[in-house]
């Protein structure tokens, strides 16, 4: 059985086929022969291709509120690694945008970065309620590491 993949990574992968055959048709499709709309379009791929992942990541049954924390914690120290690498030119973790970076002259990745930045921040702010709880997470995963002052009285 196939792996299922992403619309949009398929179309991606697909766009010199799509590019033919829509010439073929006789109605081309001007963005393809754009470097800048290209880049956008493999920037778009790899973020919701990261997203996927994590949509993938946080379901499933039986799983505890402590798991669901780790996964956006560490999501977001992601985000925060992306953020560094792209402001340094580094498409280390963007493998369609480095694919297409060869076709683009003299544009900086600062756009991208600005994009992380934002995705970082509305995560910080949809999920600032584990930050609340990170404490009682900690008493609950590793009781014997937590500094008694740091809890509650009851």
């Amino acid at each position: 059985m196939a792996k299922p993949r992403c619309v949009l990574k398929r179309f991606f992968d697909l766009r010199e086929d799509i590019e033919k055959f829509m010439k073929k048709k006789g109605l081309p499709v001007l963005e393809f022969q754009s470097s800048e709309w290209m880049q956008d379009l493999a920037f778009m791929v790899d973020i919701m291709q990261h997203l996927n992942n994590l949509n993938k990541m946080l379901q499933g049954h039986k799983r505890l509120v402590t798991q669901y924390y780790d996964t956006i914690r560490a999501f977001k120290l992601k985000l925060s690694l992306w953020e560094t690498q792209l402001s340094g030119d580094d498409t280390a973790h963007f493998p369609c945008l480095k694919s297409v970076r060869a076709m683009v002259v003299n544009r900086d990745l600062n756009q991208y970065q600005r994009k992380i930045t934002e995705l970082l921040r509305e995560f910080k702010q949809r999920f600032q309620i584990f930050g609340q709880l990170e404490t009682d997470f900690q008493v609950f995963c590793s009781p014997f590491t937590v500094n008694p002052s740091d809890l509650p009285v009851d």
